[in-house]
């Protein structure tokens, strides 16, 4: 989300915001106010790598991408999430995640914002969400090892208990 500068309040411009340093990669969509994951990358690796948006991934939606990289004979893919907080507190979006198995001959990166409390990575007095042990458990079934050091907040609330 931008802010025109047109307007001294400032008004709300969907959609993502645009470097020439940077390649924006995108989910297939229609409406820019429905986009809730984006994934930039460097020009220079762009030229360097191919870089495919795999958008007919099973994984692929408007809250999710698949980046696939290549060089040679290396490849990685990335994938990138965006996981609403829900609005119902037993409820998640996960489940096209969840039911889904990553290929272990591709090494996989796997990154976003997963909106979920873990007794794993998130403070000692945080409420677990109650998707989480699911969610932990896929990392586990999918081989990936958390790299977010433990204890060491990702995220600012703006508020003193959070």
């Amino acid at each position: 989300m931008a802010w025109s500068d047109f307007n001294p309040l400032g008004t709300a411009i969907p959609g993502a915001t645009n470097n020439n340093m940077w390649e924006v990669f995108l989910p297939s969509f229609t409406d820019p106010k429905e986009v809730r994951v984006a994934a930039y990358v460097k020009y220079n690796l762009v030229c360097t790598f191919s870089v495919v948006n795999n958008l007919s991934h099973p994984l692929s939606t408007l809250e999710s991408m698949v980046l696939d990289f290549s060089f040679e004979d290396k490849s990685l893919c990335i994938v990138n999430i965006y996981h609403r907080v829900p609005t119902e507190p037993r409820q998640h979006s996960l489940f096209h995640i969840l039911s889904h198995e990553l290929d272990p001959l591709l090494p996989t990166l796997l990154v976003g914002d997963f909106n979920t409390h873990s007794h794993i990575w998130s403070f000692p007095y945080s409420t677990v969400s109650p998707w989480a042990s699911d969610l932990v458990d896929w990392f586990d079934n999918q081989g990936l090892e958390l790299l977010n050091p433990p204890c060491v907040a990702m995220w600012e609330s703006g508020r003193d208990d959070q």
